[in-house]
């Protein structure tokens, strides 16, 4: 009997959407069944393999963009719009060339984080596709780009995209869509670190008592001013590999040889965008958090209402950020301490649903259930 081929679509638009799926995969892969698998993504391939365990194909495709960003926390709107008038402009080509690599792959079941793109070409083919994110592309542009017979074109034909879909998986906290159909709900997505708090007091010397604090914008390329900030004896800063700051007491983390996870969950506090990944996986830790509010983006209250009632949090603006408001919120949440760690229940139910679905398409040809040629849809009305 052969085995069942998986395709993940992971958008690469930071390190949430593979944040989303690997546990997922991860625990797939876990099950006495075997599973095939083949990753659709343009982030590195170094990337994908620190969180996803196992042997898998890779197709370096974009098939999203999300949002063309200034930095972590603000759209560039007139990019964005270029970017979607110019995918648009040949949307049955893209279609067409994604269907006829998914076709390639005799793929049984295609996961999308979130790219409407893969949707619309599994479609066309006839194979079962999933949806899961705590986002859709369609809520987002909308927010951003202008209202003109073109845009709500272009809107009109993400939402048919995410509705052809067999479910769309929504995992706590996730924004609304109640224009969906297909939705449906299940508990925070993520993988909960190991606390190594000994490990790095013995590579970085960092005595028992020092407090951590972590600094992790998502996978954006964006640097805090922290070049001023001088943290005070007893602190100690872990900060992204790639920043150039070189002083006492911080660190990069990458000199210590763990996972993020183990690293978030060996913290004292986390300072982070406001960005699924980290934050739900801060709650699955317990640890306090200080991020930066992206007030434009249409998923940031439900992140923010989510949070607050998982972890001690404050939160800051890019613009005011200075030495003397963050430390003192630090200062604040490092004295409020932990919460109870939050279960990551949606990785169980999500892996539930894509066996069943495995199950039910595995061993026989998938349906070729539309004929649909992909094209643009006529302008329907979502609130």
């Amino acid at each position: 009997m052969s085995v069942p081929h998986l395709v993940v679509a992971i958008s690469a638009h930071g390190y949430g959407h593979l944040s989303q799926v690997a546990p997922i995969i991860n625990h797939l892969r876990e099950q006495p069944a075997q599973l095939r698998l083949t990753l659709r993504s343009d982030l590195p391939v170094e990337v994908l393999r620190r969180r996803i365990r196992g042997e898998f194909a890779h197709q370096t495709v974009a098939d999203d963009f999300g949002m063309v960003m200034l930095d972590a926390a603000r759209v560039d709107r007139e990019a964005s719009l270029a970017a979607y008038l110019d995918m648009h402009g040949h949307w049955q080509q893209r279609v067409d060339a994604c269907a006829l690599q998914l076709e390639s792959t005799a793929a049984d079941l295609v996961l999308a984080d979130v790219p409407y793109l893969t949707l619309a070409a599994a479609r066309q083919v006839g194979i079962p596709a999933v949806a899961l994110c705590s986002l859709n592309w369609f809520d987002i542009a909308r927010e951003y780009l202008p209202d003109t017979a073109r845009t709500r074109q272009i809107l009109d034909t993400m939402a048919d995209a995410y509705q052809s879909a067999q479910v769309f998986l929504q995992p706590e906290p996730c924004m609304t869509m109640g224009w969906l159909n297909n939705r449906r709900s299940i508990g925070p997505l993520g993988a909960p670190g190991r606390a190594q708090r000994e490990v790095i007091q013995q590579v970085a010397h960092i005595g028992r008592e020092e407090k951590v604090m972590l600094v992790a914008m998502g996978g954006m390329s964006m640097q805090l001013d922290i070049k001023t900030w001088q943290p005070p004896p007893g602190v100690r800063l872990l900060i992204p590999p790639d920043w150039p700051v070189h002083q006492p007491r911080v660190h990069h983390y990458s000199d210590l040889g763990l996972s993020f996870q183990d690293l978030l969950a060996s913290s004292d506090l986390v300072i982070t965008k406001s960005g699924y990944g980290t934050i739900v996986e801060a709650a699955a830790a317990g640890v306090p958090v200080l991020h930066l509010r992206r007030p434009d983006w249409a998923e940031t209250p439900y992140l923010e209402s989510w949070l607050n009632d998982k972890v001690h949090q404050r939160s800051f603006d890019a613009e005011k950020f200075n030495v003397e408001s963050a430390r003192a919120a630090c200062d604040e949440l490092l004295a409020l301490g932990t919460k109870p760690a939050t279960a990551m229940t949606g990785v169980d139910q999500a892996v539930a649903i894509i066996t069943s679905l495995l199950s039910g398409t595995h061993g026989s040809s998938p349906g070729r259930t539309s004929t649909s040629p992909g094209s643009e849809q006529e302008q329907v009305s979502r609130q």
